[in-house]
């Protein structure tokens, strides 16, 4: 039998959250097997030998390149057909689980393709607006079809386990090992920009044109809808119509997630004074 393992990162400010967010995937989502990552866990996988650059300082704890580094470690520990779902924690609060993972299933058979990569997200602009000339030039982007495409926010996808997928996995994770195309816009060092460029996206920037590289599609609406917390993989669980977790359930969730809230809160506050 197939099974669905969800992943997500914290770095140790935001461990509460992760194992919050881990419960209620192991409960609501009905997750076969969860794992969190960690820094620690980036040390053990050898992710800063391969990321030399690193340092704790950057934004996204190194640009979020540890994101294809653990989707592309979990799919190399489950079975072909298996199922590895990943999702941002979240900010300001913890993304909690309400309904059932296993109708993510129907998503990849609409788009008729073994991963749901993230979702299109047009409103905020083109690729081109959010990708570095650099990035752009060292991928073999700057054909009009790349550059006017929408970018796909990568806060949660979606991946079953074949060849294509984890050759994707691997390509993508290698382009992040490179500080040149991840990092953050240097003018000493990076080519100019264009007029219309806002900011780089980073790991989302280079997903982005891989996916439209290799013809992958995103997830846009269902049936025309979209929630309006899009960043949110249970929300479009819900909209997709997805089982809920029973009352008990939620109610253990929701009082686990007000406590664990007001800690956070009450620490910080105290820390301030």
């Amino acid at each position: 039998m197939k099974k669905v393992v969800f992943v997500n990162f914290g770095s140790a400010r935001f461990t509460h959250r992760q194992i919050l967010q881990l419960l209620s995937a192991k409960l609501s989502g009905k997750a076969d097997q969860v794992h969190g990552f960690r820094p620690k866990h980036l040390k053990k996988l050898g992710f800063y030998r391969t990321h030399p650059w690193f340092h704790p300082s950057q934004r996204g704890f190194a640009f979020w390149s540890w994101k294809p580094f653990i989707i592309h470690h979990a799919l190399q520990q489950v079975q072909n057909g298996d199922i590895v779902i990943y999702s941002d924690i979240g900010r300001p609060w913890v993304r909690l689980f309400h309904h059932s993972l296993s109708t993510v299933e129907q998503w990849l058979d609409e788009l008729d393709q073994d991963i749901m990569p993230g979702i299109y997200i047009p409103y905020t602009g083109t690729i081109e607006n959010w990708t570095k000339a650099t990035t752009l030039n060292q991928m073999g982007a700057f054909s009009p079809d790349i550059l006017n495409s929408p970018p796909i926010q990568t806060s949660f996808s979606v991946w079953r386990k074949t060849p294509a997928t984890m050759k994707l996995a691997e390509e993508w994770e290698e382009k992040c090992r490179h500080f040149s195309l991840i990092g953050d816009y240097v003018a000493s060092t990076d080519i100019p920009n264009g007029p219309s460029f806002k900011a780089h996206r980073h790991d989302q920037a280079i997903f982005s044109i891989l996916c439209f590289m290799h013809n992958i599609k995103a997830l846009d609406t269902i049936k025309g809808q979209r929630p309006a917390q899009d960043k949110d993989l249970d929300s479009w669980l819900q909209l997709q119509g997805a089982p809920p977790s029973d009352i008990n359930t939620d109610a253990l969730l929701n009082g686990l997630s007000s406590i664990t809230r007001n800690l956070e809160n009450t620490s910080r506050a105290c820390l301030k004074k």
